[in-house]
């Protein structure tokens, strides 16, 4: 059993009319090291979860802005047809 000691801080942010409340958890670390390394572990891999997502979204990104730099290049050039103008029926 890992001794443990939680505390609450609870603050008003006026200015931005919210509640911010913090939790602090104290663990005694010599009466289970092993509990210990399961909770940095588990923080490590979803940290690690995180910027695998972060970096997924930010290459989706690249690739839109890419995608209009390069419309706006060709715009730039010579601007597309309206629908109406490209029909030929």
């Amino acid at each position: 059993m890992i001794a443990s000691n939680q505390q609450n801080k609870i603050d008003f942010d006026a200015k931005g009319k919210r509640v911010i409340i913090t939790t602090q958890k104290v663990l005694n670390i010599r009466e289970n090291p092993e509990e210990i390394r399961k909770i940095y572990r588990n923080r490590l891999r979803a940290i690690i979860e995180q910027v695998k997502a972060l970096k997924s979204e930010a290459e989706e990104i690249k690739e839109k802005l890419a995608l209009i730099e390069k419309i706006e290049g060709a715009e730039s050039i010579s601007p597309a047809p309206e629908l109406s103008q490209s029909s030929s029926a």
